[in-house]
């Protein structure tokens, strides 16, 4: 075991930078709306891309905004940001693959859509002040 352990140091150590650089590109992909499979070959279902990018791509920064605005406020939140930031090391440094993001990606929808739900709030004050008023913003925003 330290055997592992001590190569491992060495090889970080041999290159900091490359090290850095790899494990924020590994981090970067794990956390991507979409990524390539381990199976190259398997069947591709039409616009599988665009549906990965268009519901996870547009809900993952609201959640991101949530969460960090919710921070202060709400113990639970920091609890999520944590699991967000283990999950990220640990699999930044192993294996980083899509489907071990499975775990987290609950809080990522439940986040997601207060992120969403605040920015309509906020959209329909900033435009009520303006005197614009869309029925369903209202609706939304509640």
């Amino acid at each position: 075991m330290h055997l592992f352990y001590n190569r491992a140091r060495e090889y970080m150590a041999a290159d900091v930078s490359g090290f850095l650089r790899r494990s924020l590109s590994k981090a970067l992909y794990f956390w991507a709306p979409y990524s390539q499979p381990m199976t190259e070959d398997r069947p591709r279902v039409p616009f599988e891309k665009v549906a990965a990018i268009l519901s996870y791509g547009v809900l993952f920064p609201f959640a991101l905004f949530r969460l960090v605005t919710r921070l202060r406020e709400d113990r639970a939140a920091v609890l999520v940001f944590a699991i967000f930031l283990a999950y990220t090391a640990v699999h930044t440094v192993v294996l980083s693959k899509i489907r071990f993001r499975l775990p987290p990606d609950s809080f990522v929808i439940i986040y997601g859509s207060g992120g969403i739900l605040a920015f309509a709030g906020f959209a329909h004050r900033r435009l009520s002040e303006r005197g614009i008023r869309w029925s369903w913003m209202e609706r939304l925003a509640g």
